[in-house]
């Protein structure tokens, strides 16, 4: 992620680019979905449960661990 610059030189504001959408006041709300690092040893569900995320509508995806 990465802060922008404001308009004066110097001075960062309070929106972080994420990917392709900006964080921060005025911004609308980033959905983020909570994956465990429990799979059962099994990739594939890992995967599926990625894709069930994007489907819901998830902007990002945080492993437990």
């Amino acid at each position: 992620m990465k802060q922008r610059a404001m308009n004066h030189p110097g001075t960062l504001s309070s929106q972080l680019q994420m990917g392709k959408n900006l964080v921060g006041p005025g911004q609308r709300t980033i959905v983020v979905a909570e994956l465990s690092g429990n799979l059962n040893q099994d990739p594939a569900r890992g995967l599926q449960l990625i894709a069930a995320a994007k489907e819901a509508g998830a902007d990002a995806i945080k492993l437990q661990t």
